[in-house]
């Protein structure tokens, strides 16, 4: 059914769910009640089909992107900082994993590459 899907897509589907606060109240509530979220409470809230997401997303792809969100590699994530990293901000999803990582700098000094 379609072409195998990443954790990016299953990212892009979420942001685009909390873009509309009807989106954001199905997933806040899918995950309410629950401040530290095991793979398993992730896998099973995401496939729950009234979330309303485009594309029910697979194991693997859940697993995918539970691994791009769990940047301290804990196996949990907080649900404070599940929504953050969902927020529809504008920053590129190439930057998401370091924004969920480190606390914005205090000086937006000269970019270093690294």
């Amino acid at each position: 059914p379609g072409p195998e899907r990443s954790g990016g897509d299953l990212l892009s589907d979420l942001k685009e769910l909390m873009r509309s606060s009807e989106g954001e109240a199905r997933l806040r509530a899918a995950f309410s009640g629950v401040s530290e979220i095991s793979l398993d409470a992730f896998r099973a809230a995401l496939a729950k089909p009234d979330l309303g997401l485009p594309h029910l997303p697979g194991e693997l792809t859940t697993k995918e992107l539970f691994g791009m969100l769990d940047v301290m590699g804990s196996g949990t994530l907080m649900s404070d900082e599940l929504f953050e990293g969902l927020a529809p901000h504008p920053a590129p999803a190439e930057n998401l994993a370091e924004n969920l990582a480190a606390p914005a700098p205090a000086d937006p000094g000269p970019e270093r590459s690294g």
